[in-house]
């Protein structure tokens, strides 16, 4: 799939709140976006457990791309496995074309690389030579770190390890206070502290799951015409909407 980014008005790097788990990371992805047609580091593969915030980097990053003035669509690709399994058909796609022309790509975007198997490990190992071949970047996440995946597998966890491994952590509850109101920001609108504190008390922790309910408030909340309160997350909980 090409550039598949979120609703939210802005969803570039400079909309992410730092803290210490993502600096590293943060930083990196930056100097990609800065030093697009330079030499940058690649393949880079960001790692970090459930709900370390892997997605909200990777969708901020891809904006970034998108939106500097030397942004080429066409040469940007995000590849994500199926909802419902862990194949990644764009991979084996990718694979079958033989016009050695299409790797002319700049950035290829792998989520969640750790689901990679089979045939799609195989896909893998040739677009990794190809874009490798023609100084494309590669930016890569997964929950596990390289020592962790592709068991058996040497070349294609040396090929992980050819590059920067940067590892991620979840942000603590003072700082997921500040994302969530940043996200409603980014949408339009505002959470009163009590409200973001009830979401940070009764819903997950995940980041990814976060973000699709500071969505699901705000649709919600324009359809019903009513102010995001929390008797009003409560009806929607009752409502099994959030």
């Amino acid at each position: 799939m090409t550039l598949n980014l979120s609703d939210q008005k802005s969803s570039g790097l400079d909309a992410i709140v730092e803290h210490a788990g993502i600096h590293e990371a943060l930083t990196t992805l930056r100097s990609i976006v800065e030093r697009r047609g330079a030499i940058c580091p690649s393949p880079v593969l960001i790692h970090g457990i459930q709900g370390s915030g892997k997605t909200t980097l990777i969708k901020a990053f891809l904006g970034s791309v998108k939106a500097s003035a030397n942004a080429t669509p066409n040469k940007i690709l995000l590849v994500e496995p199926q909802i419902d399994s862990n194949r990644f058909p764009l991979l084996e796609n990718l694979d079958r074309v033989n016009d050695g022309s299409l790797f002319d790509m700049e950035l290829l975007v792998i989520e969640d690389i750790h689901k990679i198997s089979g045939d799609d490990s195989y896909s893998y190992w040739n677009i990794y030579n190809k874009m490798n071949r023609n100084n494309g970047i590669m930016v890569m996440t997964s929950r596990f770190p390289p020592s962790l995946m592709f068991e058996g597998n040497e070349h294609l966890r040396s090929r992980l390890l050819s590059g920067l491994v940067i590892s991620i952590t979840p942000p603590d509850d003072s700082v997921k206070l500040l994302i969530l109101d940043q996200m409603a920001r980014l949408r339009g609108f505002r959470l009163s502290h009590d409200v973001i504190t009830y979401l940070l008390r009764r819903k997950s922790r995940n980041l990814k799951e976060l973000d699709r309910i500071v969505a699901s408030l705000d649709s919600e909340s324009l359809v019903l015409k009513r102010r995001i309160t929390i008797p009003l997350i409560r009806d929607l909980e009752q409502r099994g909407l959030i």
